[in-house]
């Protein structure tokens, strides 16, 4: 797993942010409502230049077909594996 940040107390729960050169971010969550938290799974947003966003298909080699989506840019019930899967591909989009 690569080195993730600090997770912060979030809606009765925690929440981590990563932020890239490339102008993407992804906020990831557990908290009691969020999707996979009876599982102690994460969920995500992808961000671009702060708005929502599901990053180029081409970019992210369907990757992102794998999990439950809930919106644009919105994925749930990730392990903390899928989740660092992700945000290895998110880093190297162009």
């Amino acid at each position: 797993m690569s080195k993730w940040p600090n997770s912060t107390p979030w809606k009765k729960g925690k929440r981590r942010d990563w932020e890239f050169e490339n102008g993407y971010k992804i906020i990831a969550f557990k908290h009691p409502g969020s999707k996979g938290f009876e599982e102690n799974k994460w969920e995500i947003t992808i961000l671009f230049k702060d708005a929502p966003n599901d990053p180029p298909s081409a970019s992210m080699d369907n990757i992102l077909e794998d999990y439950r989506k809930y919106g644009t840019g919105r994925y749930g019930y990730l392990h903390d594996p899928d989740l660092d899967r992700i945000v290895k591909m998110v880093t190297i989009i162009d």
